[in-house]
């Protein structure tokens, strides 16, 4: 220097100083390292939390283009913590009754269930099972004819109407003690008696009351005998079951599958059928072909088919099973309880399984038609 002065060594502090100045405006290396480290960080954070918002965006970008801002919820009125007997009260022990006691109760609920018959409903005791036992029976009848012609030799087989009574009760009766059995092992806590609702939150069997959070209505539905002269000696598809014995004749009211089932059944047992219909074409409600079908058949194999005929007397020579209609199986006292009020064709406390009281709820809808 010009002073004499020796230059200080500037050192690391100096050079990096000198190296900031001669590069003005540059970020010093270690910091753009830095700045680095923190956006990858950053980015991986979004990455997450878009994968974790990834359910929420299909749903909001599947819905109209008004609803992607979401709606507050309204605040639901909070009931009042009370004491009861059970969360869940299932009245009736059919298929949807049995079904939802034992799924309540494998998630915690404490559950009771009322049935005054035999479990399993209609499809186990008055339905599908025996019905379908029933079909098998009289199709051995044509079975036997056809074998014969194929050089089988039948010795004229002779039908017992009794042992096949016998047999379909022993069949039932095992089903009815595998639902009683599965209800018993979900810890469902089984009422013998018929139940009757007397507010939305009591239920009343043979004489004693239970308090519950929720009712479950599974009575399900009954079939009807049209109001004609000599109702009385009709008998609905449920009594068809336990005929004491066979009749010779038998006419059958109705065009739906129910009709067609039983009058198929007695003509394929030795009974000469005769079914009766109002309307033009078997089987309303499915394909016209399927229905136009179905009668040839059934006419082909004996059954007598009037169409266009409402019966106004039923002659007391023959039995007649009338399959025309179904009600719902809930006693007026009841409805009233739940604030529903039962009609000719359904119930109001089935709309949508939703009564008008929210403690209530009902399994099944219930129609008069079949």
């Amino acid at each position: 220097s010009k002073n004499g002065h020796q230059p200080r060594p500037q050192g690391d502090r100096g050079q990096a100083r000198g190296r900031a100045q001669g590069g003005a405006g540059r970020e010093p290396e270690r910091a753009r390292i830095d700045v680095r480290g923190c956006r990858r960080h950053a980015e991986s954070a979004d990455r997450d939390a878009r994968e974790e918002r990834a359910p929420l965006a299909r749903r909001q970008a599947a819905a109209p283009a008004h609803h992607h801002r979401p709606r507050a919820r309204r605040a639901q009125p909070q009931e009042p913590e009370i004491s009861f007997d059970f969360d869940l009260f299932t009245i009736g022990g059919g298929s949807g009754g049995v079904r939802a006691s034992r799924v309540s109760a494998s998630y915690g609920a404490k559950v009771a269930i009322a049935e005054s018959g035999l479990f399993g409903g209609t499809c186990v005791n008055v339905g599908c099972i025996p019905k379908k036992l029933f079909s098998y029976a009289a199709h051995w009848r044509e079975e036997f004819e056809i074998a014969e012609a194929y050089g089988w030799s039948t010795s004229r087989p002779k039908f017992d109407w009794r042992t096949l009574l016998a047999n379909k009760d022993k069949e039932i009766a095992r089903l009815n003690a595998v639902y009683e059995r599965v209800l018993r092992a979900a810890g469902v806590e089984i009422l013998r008696g018929r139940a009757t609702i007397v507010d939305p939150h009591t239920v009343e069997v043979s004489g004693r009351r239970y308090s519950a959070k929720h009712i479950l209505v599974a009575t399900g539905s009954w079939p009807v005998i049209p109001a004609i002269e000599g109702r009385e000696h009709a008998i609905t598809s449920n009594e068809a079951f336990h005929l004491e014995r066979l009749p010779e004749r038998a006419l059958v009211v109705g065009g739906g599958y129910i009709a067609l089932e039983f009058a198929s059944i007695l003509q394929g047992l030795g009974v000469s059928a005769t079914l009766s219909y109002r309307g033009k074409r078997l089987l309303r409600g499915f394909d016209a072909d399927l229905g136009e079908r179905i009668a040839e058949e059934m006419t082909h194999k004996g059954v007598n088919i009037h169409f266009g005929g409402e019966p106004a007397r039923r002659p007391t020579s023959c039995s007649s099973p009338p399959a025309a209609s179904r009600t719902p199986r809930i006693l007026a006292s009841s409805a009233s309880a739940c604030s529903s009020r039962p009609t000719a064709r359904s119930s109001s406390i089935a709309t949508r399984s939703r009564p008008s009281t929210r403690s209530m709820r009902s399994a099944t809808s219930p129609t008069a038609s079949t």
